[in-house]
């Protein structure tokens, strides 16, 4: 699994024309893997995003990610966090309250989002 997101973002960074960046690292990060949320922290003193995307599609490991991102907020006191998700579970709502009792949301709809960066199938 690690290869194949691994060899994903290297070819979304090699379109973007991102892939000669030399602060571009990949590192793994499995939700609550301590030593992976560790490399990260010895990795980046700062970090000022974290974008997040597809990551509600199966409720179970949810848990895990909420306490990633609470880790992550705490060592990186003013990272601002994006996270996008299509709309297609009822659980997906759950998660969203769960993350309000830690994080200031805002919710942005899809007609504000650039029609260049949107998706028009739904």
């Amino acid at each position: 699994m690690e290869d194949i997101l691994k060899s994903n973002t290297e070819k979304n960074l090699k379109i973007n024309k991102f892939e000669d960046r030399e602060n571009i690292k990949l590192i793994p990060l499995e939700w609550n893997n301590k030593e992976h949320l560790d490399n990260i922290f010895n990795s980046y003193k700062e970090l000022d995003f974290i974008f997040l995307s597809e990551c509600l599609y199966i409720e179970a490991p949810f848990e895990k990610l909420l306490f990633t991102l609470i880790k992550l907020a705490k060592f990186y006191k003013n990272v601002q966090i994006f996270f996008c998700y299509k709309k297609r579970y009822i659980f997906q709502d759950k998660c969203i309250e769960k993350l309000k009792n830690y994080f200031r949301i805002e919710i942005i709809d899809r007609t504000e989002i650039h029609q260049d960066f949107r998706n028009n199938n739904n």
